[in-house]
């Protein structure tokens, strides 16, 4: 999987690209930017092809460490197929579901004035 990782406002947004089936394709990037002390994550999944077992499981770890720091974790931006196995699950009802990153923000900012100017940007690949 792909990701590249902006900051908006306070708000990490990363990008997905690919088939999410491995817990070290997403949780490396998650943790750098939570051990900075960033709070606030957007998932933006509209280059998520796929999903298994564990990239599900991931999701629900990566929302509980979010939510334990007083943050949040949005995803946005689903394919049918994704959408399927997230609500079969049942992770719809744990981690927040949005139609698009703006829904995302404007959820995790809260009413801030949100500033689209990307403060910063970076690329992993795998």
């Amino acid at each position: 999987m792909d990701i590249d990782a902006s900051i908006i406002a306070d708000v990490v947004i990363l990008r997905l690209r690919g088939e999410f089936k491995q817990r070290k394709d997403l949780l490396p990037v998650f943790l750098s930017y939570f051990r900075k002390g960033q709070k606030k994550f957007v998932l933006v999944f509209d280059g998520v092809t796929a999903i298994n077992s564990v990239g599900l499981q991931t999701l629900i770890e990566l929302h509980r460490m979010a939510e334990t720091i007083g943050g949040g974790l949005r995803i946005c931006n689903l394919k049918t197929d994704v959408v399927r196995a997230l609500k079969s699950s049942r992770i719809d009802e744990v981690v927040r579901i949005v139609a698009d990153e703006d829904m995302a923000l404007m959820d995790l900012v809260a009413g801030l004035p949100i500033d689209s100017r990307v403060s910063s940007v970076s690329r992993y690949r795998n």
